[in-house]
């Protein structure tokens, strides 16, 4: 049951964030941990969903849904959802007889697919739908105090991309921050900003050389560039950020050097420079940053 007083303390604090679910005949569906939890807080009633888990009623209730009750949020269709697997699985048992015992490979009693479905169905969602809201669900109902809100938002809104998106960073900040810190040179790094010192004349144009203004650093070619040692510091899911100049962009030149260090261009920044610096020509007033 995990930290049930740690719960108990996070209800007694900002209340029940989401109700328990039960079936019409009182049988419960979701929400053991909250149900032990106000227990010891003394509660003797606690807020509940009903959720049928006859099919048959279920699809009842929808041909009634603008008259007799609102639509199913989508923390009720996952209730939904966990009731129906049972079923499922006992049915698929049923219809395999022996046969599971011969092709236990061919004759899966996985309920989680027919139960989507079904679900989806009568709900109006689609399964992918209804499987981050499940996932969102889980969260809430393991931390409430961390992800509680994000279940109301689902519900409230009647959306789950935003809050599973969110649910998805969050996990993944943590376990970015549980790493070890990178060793200094070698990483793995999974940020990093590169300012290459592009040259204008990168096949060794003369003429165009000539044109360009004085640098107080050496340039190198777009090969020498493909060659620094990046790719193998950075973390396999990182974000590299690469200066470029208008003249590389312009050209596609930073996209080899890209793909030589592993990485795909996303989105570009642009914004202008307050003052002008060294360039050739027009000395390139906004700079350019992918």
């Amino acid at each position: 049951m995990g930290d049930i007083e740690g719960l108990a303390a996070s209800i007694a604090e900002v209340g029940l964030l989401q109700p328990i679910a039960v079936t019409f005949d009182g049988h419960l569906i979701a929400g053991e941990r909250r149900l032990r939890a106000v227990e010891r807080l003394g509660w003797k009633t606690i807020p509940c969903t009903l959720i049928p888990i006859n099919l048959d009623q279920i699809v009842r209730n929808e041909f009634a849904e603008n008259v007799e009750r609102k639509d199913f949020s989508l923390s009720e269709a996952v209730a939904i959802k966990r009731a129906l697997e049972p079923l499922e699985k006992a049915a698929a048992k049923e219809r395999q007889g022996t046969r599971t015992d011969k092709h236990p490979e061919k004759f899966s009693t996985s309920s989680s697919g027919r139960a989507l479905d079904k679900v989806a169905v009568v709900i109006g969602k689609h399964r992918t739908t209804i499987a981050k809201a499940e996932a969102v669900v889980d969260a809430a109902e393991a931390e409430p105090e961390k992800y509680g809100k994000l279940l109301a938002d689902m519900d409230r809104t009647g959306r789950v991309n935003a809050p599973y998106k969110r649910l998805q960073v969050v996990k993944q900040a943590e376990k970015i921050r549980a790493e070890p810190p990178p060793l200094p040179g070698n990483g793995p790094y999974r940020v990093a900003v590169v300012d290459v010192p592009w040259a204008y004349e990168p096949d060794g144009d003369a003429d165009r050389a000539a044109h360009r203004g004085a640098w107080p650093y050496p340039t190198i070619t777009i090969e020498q560039a493909c060659a620094l040692p990046v790719g193998p510091i950075m973390h396999d899911d990182s974000i590299l950020w690469l200066w470029v100049t208008n003249f590389i962009l312009a050209r596609g030149l930073h996209l080899p050097v890209l793909h030589a260090w592993g990485f795909e261009p996303k989105t570009i920044v642009t914004w202008e420079k307050d003052s002008a610096a060294t360039g050739i020509w027009l000395i390139g007033q906004t700079e350019v940053i992918e």
